[in-house]
């Protein structure tokens, strides 16, 4: 009979990326658009640049996968 081996550690993960200098001014772009655009234009056309600017993040810190 053989002893249980004590399971291995898991590899530390890598470390954060520092936020790049043109993440704020675009997110702050974004978000002003969206709050600030007429009532009277489309919800998708209203919320589209922080879509765009959350995918883009998105890609930026994880990858394309």
């Amino acid at each position: 009979m053989t002893l249980p081996t004590a399971p291995t550690p898991k590899p530390a993960p890598p470390p954060a990326k520092p936020a790049p200098a043109w993440q704020r001014p675009l997110v702050r772009w974004a978000t002003r658009f969206s709050l600030a655009a007429p009532r009277w234009l489309p919800t998708w056309l209203r919320h589209a640049p922080m879509k765009a600017i959350s995918y883009a993040l998105r890609v930026y810190y994880k990858g394309w996968d």
